[in-house]
């Protein structure tokens, strides 16, 4: 088998048996550095905490997903609201809003 030449810049480095990794005192017990836990765990929680196309809201109601929104049924229109913004009435009438895409 041919060996490849080493990019340049590319440093190995081979830690000798028995010798502990700098980041060995911030691992959990399962070996999982607690930086890189902590990290999916908050990646983990938005995603729980993210709301599902097709989740609806009406008129007058916090917004609770930055996306597209839809009105439901007709005659309908789509328009982008962010997070935390009150749902505005639709041709003057108070409609329910389903989420169609996220922003």
């Amino acid at each position: 088998m041919q060996r490849l030449p080493r990019p340049a810049g590319l440093r190995l480095w081979v830690k000798p048996v028995g010798a502990r990794s700098s980041n060995a005192k911030r691992r959990d017990s399962n070996g999982v550095i607690k930086a890189h836990k902590e990290s999916l765990m908050s990646s983990l929680y938005a995603s729980q905490t993210e709301k599902s196309i097709g989740t609806t809201a009406k008129t007058g109601e916090v917004c609770p997903e930055s996306g597209v929104w839809e009105v439901v049924g007709s005659p309908t229109t789509t328009a982008p609201i962010a997070k935390g913004n009150r749902f505005p009435p639709y041709q003057g009438k108070a409609v329910t809003w389903r989420l169609k895409s996220y922003a």
